[in-house]
């Protein structure tokens, strides 16, 4: 009898890991550029690889003189697009679409005080188009890209961006060639903005400080889609954290938002939702982790799912995105596994590439999510530990949503895997 339940425990083990293993993706990884080749020379880790629904990339860097440089990638062709001629520099962000269009912030290297912008031009540098100027420090024309803030373009040719600063600026919004205009200035109830993202509707998220009538100063990833929109007007995808927790966004074309945190949270909803004095109607508590979230009305409970989170084995997480069908990828580390990207709650099964993985004979030493496009691409910065080189790559086949159920596991037994598959090693042992 023993020997028919080791037979059956073994061989429950073993379609546990075959099960496991089902989950891998076949990822292809193709790389597009690497310093010191094809006119290039040191290239910028700290700007993620932008990547167009079109396969088309954009990143940063210098040519082998050191003059910096945007460097598109279409179809196999890179081109180079110098920024220093046109008088700019210090390439803080950069985004691409299909259409051809490139968006980034710069400064006026020189200039005193320091002038920072947001520019357009397109994947040949043909032109420069000016979309905002402004001033180190300056209340009236607040500066673009100097806190770690971003740019964001859709495929339709819709831009954003915030120059919001101690509630001075404005969330600018437009369509290229522009101009832009404002979406909704800074007051004494909307301060700081750092990160965001548009989609074709038009939709920016943005990561901001601002005034909650039930806890004061707060921050949250909240949605403005139309000029002049307080918060009772206004969809959220979270509200009410504390101002030190950052829920970096990224927002799908369905509106559908993938944000992470870097520490873990407590909102708490109130009936009537400005008065702190009424009914609790929901405390909602985050580990710090990846969520999908469906925007609610301002004051409304926020409907979340957890992605991954550090419960289930990660120990921090830096950004992520989100595509049309939902799926979700993200940056982060788990200490099973190392620093990485991944794109669901188990790092061993559901990572894309980490720190000492080995592709087509680089081992990296550094590994950069860039974006994720609906046909299931990825664009992602690596550098060799052999040669120390950079190398910017499109890696496909992703495509796994990231809360949809794992098919070749019963969810009654997807729930107990790890704990099964501890005692039966132990079993064993």
């Amino acid at each position: 009898m023993f020997a028919t339940w080791r037979i059956t425990a073994l061989a429950l083990v073993c379609w546990l890991g075959a099960s496991a293993a089902a989950l891998a993706q076949p990822f292809t990884f193709t790389p597009i550029a690497r310093e010191f080749t094809d006119g290039l020379g040191f290239l910028n880790a700290d700007v993620p690889v932008a990547l167009a629904e079109d396969g088309s990339a954009a990143f940063v860097g210098d040519d082998p003189l050191g003059v910096e440089h945007i460097f598109v990638y279409d179809g196999g062709t890179l081109h180079a697009i110098d920024v220093e001629a046109e008088g700019l520099g210090g390439v803080s962000s950069v985004q691409i679409n299909g259409a051809g269009d490139v968006v980034f912030f710069a400064t006026r290297p020189g200039t005193v005080p320091l002038v920072y912008g947001a520019y357009a031009t397109d994947f040949t540098g043909s032109f420069f188009t000016t979309l905002y100027e402004g001033e180190e420090s300056s209340t009236t024309a607040p500066p673009v890209g100097k806190f770690g803030n971003d740019i964001a373009l859709s495929e339709n040719r819709t831009v954003a961006f915030s120059s919001i600063v101690n509630a001075s600026g404005a969330l600018y919004r437009g369509v290229l060639p522009g101009p832009v205009a404002s979406l909704r200035d800074g007051s004494g109830i909307f301060f700081n903005t750092k990160h965001l993202d548009v989609n074709d509707a038009g939709q920016v998220v943005v990561e901001m400080e601002y005034g909650d009538p039930t806890k004061g100063l707060a921050r949250g990833a909240l949605l403005f889609d139309s000029s002049g929109q307080d918060l009772v007007d206004i969809d959220t995808a979270i509200e009410k954290l504390s101002v030190g927790v950052h829920p970096r966004s990224a927002i799908n074309g369905a509106g559908k938002v993938a944000f992470a945190t870097n520490a873990s949270a407590t909102a708490t909803f109130y009936d009537p939702p400005d008065d702190a004095g009424g009914t609790v109607v929901e405390t909602l508590s985050l580990d710090e982790g990846v969520y999908l979230s469906t925007p609610t009305a301002f004051g409304q409970p926020s409907d979340v799912t957890a992605v991954a989170t550090t419960a289930d084995g990660f120990d921090s997480f830096l950004r992520a995105d989100i595509n049309g069908s939902d799926v979700v990828v993200f940056e982060g580390y788990a200490p099973s596994v190392g620093y990485g990207v991944f794109y669901g709650d188990d790092p061993a099964t559901e990572k894309v590439v980490v720190v000492g993985d080995i592709v087509d004979g680089r081992l990296f030493s550094v590994v950069r999510m860039g974006e994720l496009n609906d046909s299931g691409e990825m664009t992602l910065l690596t550098s060799d530990f052999y040669t120390t080189d950079r190398e910017v790559w499109i890696v496909s086949g992703i495509d796994q949503p990231a809360i949809e159920p794992e098919p070749t596991v019963p969810p009654w037994l997807r729930r107990w895997r790890r704990w099964l598959r501890w005692i039966l090693r132990w079993f064993f042992a």
